[in-house]
């Protein structure tokens, strides 16, 4: 069975982040996309605003993203997040294991 519907997305990008979320691949896939820096930005998006997908960059400061997906999780556990790391840092796909694993 094939599911056609776009999801509506909130992506959380850090300042220095590798991915660039300017491309026009958002608006290709996904039906509404609201790009934010940071913590404060993405948490008061997420007051207002329901998304089907939170995908959160924390390629470089694996720690505070790993946080924030914490914070995201407690308040709404049913949320689906993803969180972009670089291949080479297991120790960032580590600790979002131990982080998952401890809130569910």
């Amino acid at each position: 069975m094939k599911n056609s519907k776009k999801w509506d997305l909130l992506f959380i990008q850090e300042e220095n982040s590798e991915l660039n979320s300017n491309t026009p691949a958002f608006d290709e896939h996904f039906n509404f996309v609201d790009k934010v820096l940071g913590k404060e930005e993405a948490l008061m998006h997420l007051k207002v605003n329901k998304y089907d997908v939170i995908i959160n960059d924390i390629t470089q400061e694996a720690l505070d993203g790993i946080n924030l997906i914490k914070v995201i999780r407690e308040k709404m556990p049913d949320q689906s997040i993803f969180a972009l790391v670089a291949g080479k840092d297991e120790d960032k796909l580590y600790g979002i294991c131990i982080c998952v694993h401890q809130t569910l």
